[in-house]
């Protein structure tokens, strides 16, 4: 008897213990799956930021009037925030052999820095505005 209720007391233990294991993996996963998303929302909001700007606006009507509509502007996401703090978005033509800008977007703030590659620097919007007109 007391050899059955040992037996029974070690299987219920082992039991909540496989119940709170497979909690804890589910929580971590749901982590993993909320982080994914949220990191995923913040690309997309990177992006997003780069196409309405009025540069980049301005540009894709140039590109799409002088090609009469064979060329389309795109962006894209170069680098991650990881080993630096931003995501590097090129904006060029669909064809991928002509980039016209490169951006750093910091995702805490989704300011916007021009990035200069030749110079590898970056320059505030107003700076690099007025440089530009």
């Amino acid at each position: 008897m007391k050899k059955l209720v040992s037996i029974s007391l070690l299987l219920f233990s082992l039991g909540i213990i496989i119940v709170a294991c497979n909690d804890n993996a589910s929580k971590m996963d749901n982590t993993a799956e909320n982080k994914a998303l949220k990191d995923s929302l913040e690309a997309v909001k990177a992006l997003d930021t780069v196409l309405h700007m009025p540069e980049v606006i301005d540009r894709k009507k140039l590109i799409e009037s002088n090609s009469q509509g064979q060329r389309k502007i795109s962006s894209w996401i170069v680098e991650k925030p990881g080993k630096h703090p931003y995501y590097l978005i090129a904006v060029g033509e669909d064809s991928g052999n002509s980039i016209h800008f490169n951006f750093h977007v910091y995702p805490d703030s989704m300011r916007v820095l021009f990035y200069d590659p030749l110079n590898e620097r970056e320059i505030p919007l107003e700076e690099w505005r007025a440089q530009n007109k």
